[in-house]
């Protein structure tokens, strides 16, 4: 079913490689069917994507990264209630693990950058160009949710 576009039958391709229930782990096949399904449309998908940025299997950790994947999942809403619950608890554990410094740093990169670096697999991504607009100035935020800083 995932060969024809399920993209379902995709997430759990990716999981079962992830978990390791088909012999050992295997994060970058999990990675590979996950993007798969990412770029069909699969919110599950890109939050898992998130989980091997933030925890580094299979690809270079970058709690950023991870960080900005969860954020847009929750801020645009993707996904049904139990990808939102999931992706939640995500982010919320990636927040843990940073700090204030970083999360600014996440936060001006701009959505299309964290996609390019999906994309690249973590290997090289533009950064953010101009006209992008940094996640920090999206309009999802409410007046004065964020602090006020600048974005070099």
């Amino acid at each position: 079913m995932a060969s024809e576009g399920d993209t379902k039958a995709m997430v759990t391709n990716g999981e079962l490689h992830y978990s390791g229930k088909l012999g050992s782990n295997d994060y970058e096949q999990a990675n590979a069917w996950w993007y798969q399904a990412y770029k069909a449309g699969s919110a599950d998908a890109l939050s898992n994507i998130g989980v091997l940025y933030r925890d580094g299997k299979g690809v270079e950790q970058n709690l950023e990264v991870a960080y900005n994947i969860f954020l847009i999942v929750h801020m645009r809403g993707l996904g049904g209630q139990n990808t939102q619950i999931r992706n939640n608890g995500n982010l919320r554990k990636t927040i843990a693990q940073l700090d204030e410094e970083q999360v600014k740093k996440a936060l001006c990169h701009s959505e299309e950058y964290v996609y390019r670096y999906i994309d690249s697999k973590g290997k090289s991504a533009e950064p953010t160009k101009q006209g992008e607009i940094r996640i920090k100035h999206k309009s999802w935020w409410l007046e004065d949710e964020l602090p006020n800083y600048e974005c070099t």
